[in-house]
């Protein structure tokens, strides 16, 4: 039988008592230790309103309530013969009843020793996407792409819906939060790596995620509720939408519920692995501001490449190669990635200073007002103008005189392994 304890101070004769608490018989027995020591209140448990014991502590996140999304999960395989696999696995629980995920799994052809994984996650409109599993194959990766709107690859509903109506998911009632698509989605997510998990060839330590657009926005949730992976790649997505998005512009409603339990924002504190953001600097979706406040939320270490013109889909991010080799510096003993040691304003000159050295580095700023709300180019001229500028004699450090009228501008260097990366965008003070 368990019991429980509460430790009673004594002030005046500086002695604590652990008073031991059976909750069935209501017999106690009392400890004795003489130590030096003046007020402490310490409760090893927590006493519930009825006054009975309990040492029930609130869940870290929704996903959480069901702790067997973070087990392996039930496959049913469709294609059975390697390297390239099909399968349906067990997700969350939608409206009472069990549901299935659609997914393509590809491993390389020879592996002799446990491989790293990454865990591929479509955005929106999209599905499992056998080539981009097989091009991680290629990379040297066990890879897996799943379907999240709840479907097989032939359209067929297998699991949960995905709202058309997209302010019907964002207005999310708490007592609809789990059978929302948000929940799902992740829910789905968390399963994939713990199918990764219960591989035999997947080292369990090396389980990366990379996700696009609404893919994106899921992993940044799921980088905060999930410990097990190591490094993560988020294109376009972020957090904050309500703050500042295409569809706060469109006036949709995003409810508390949505605010506090579904955003992003909630569960990047919680990421301390490595994650590399992509973006474009116009990007219609997923705006810089909203960007760059969910990427200084999370507590690991944080790589940004802003690039102008990076086209927001599929095939811009399949061909970017630093997206590899991202993942390679930390889940496959590729080469270290370069890191900004510091980058900032000083008086009328923005700085930077970096680890490797920089073979090439460009200025980019902008001098329309309103930037942040221009996702396509205006007639005759661009929202964003480059500058190619030089770096100092040791070759990593970079600074330049800010053009007088610009509003927002950021550096962004390439090194001698045509990596790129950039730092923050920042507003001058006088023109904020």
């Amino acid at each position: 039988m368990q019991s429980h304890r509460i430790l009673i101070i004594h002030k005046k004769n500086r002695t604590m008592k652990w008073l031991a608490i059976s909750p069935d018989t209501h017999q106690s027995s009392v400890i004795t230790i003489g130590v030096k020591v003046f007020v402490i209140l310490l409760f090893l448990n927590v006493i519930s309103a009825s006054g009975q014991v309990s040492s029930v502590k609130k869940a870290k996140s929704p996903w959480h309530e069901h702790p067997e999304l973070f087990s392996a999960p039930e496959v049913t395989w469709v294609d059975s013969v390697g390297p390239d696999y099909s399968l349906f696995y067990e997700g969350g629980i939608w409206q009472g009843k069990k549901t299935k995920v659609f997914a393509y799994y590809s491993v390389p052809e020879k592996t002799s020793t446990k491989i790293p994984a990454m865990v591929l996650v479509h955005g929106g409109g999209g599905k499992a996407y056998q080539n981009w599993a097989k091009q991680w194959a290629g990379y040297g990766y066990a890879a897996i792409s799943m379907n999240l709107y709840g479907k097989d690859n032939e359209g067929n509903q297998v699991g949960y819906l995905r709202h058309i109506d997209t302010d019907a998911d964002f207005n999310v009632e708490e007592t609809k939060l789990f059978d929302s698509w948000y929940y799902q989605a992740v829910a789905a997510i968390i399963r994939a790596v713990s199918f990764l998990e219960s591989r035999s060839e997947v080292n369990k330590e090396k389980i990366g995620i990379m996700g696009i657009s609404w893919g994106g926005y899921n992993t940044s949730v799921t980088v905060g509720v999930d410990e097990r992976l190591s490094a993560a790649i988020i294109v376009y997505g972020c957090g904050e939408l309500y703050k500042n998005s295409v569809w706060t512009r469109e006036g949709h409603v995003f409810s508390e519920t949505y605010k506090q339990q579904l955003d992003p924002a909630n569960y990047l504190p919680n990421a301390k692995i490595p994650i590399f953001w992509l973006n474009n600097n116009t990007d219609h979706f997923f705006p810089l501001d909203s960007f760059q406040s969910s990427r200084k939320l999370t507590k690991g270490k944080n790589y940004a490449r802003i690039q102008d013109n990076y086209s927001h889909g599929y095939e811009t991010p399949w061909k970017t190669e630093d997206i590899r080799r991202f993942a390679d510096a930390f889940l496959l003993n590729g080469d270290p990635w370069p890191e900004i040691r510091s980058s900032g304003i000083k008086k009328s000159m923005i700085c930077a200073k970096v680890d490797q050295k920089i073979e090439k580095a460009w200025m980019v700023y902008t001098l329309e007002t309103d930037w942040m709300h221009k996702s396509v180019r205006k007639e005759g001229h661009e929202i964003w103008v480059q500058k190619e500028v030089t770096t100092d004699k040791s070759g990593k450090a970079v600074q330049s005189e800010i053009p007088e009228n610009a509003v927002a501008v950021y550096l962004h260097m390439k090194d001698s392994k045509e990596r790129e990366f950039s730092t923050d965008y920042f507003i001058p003070k006088d023109r904020k």
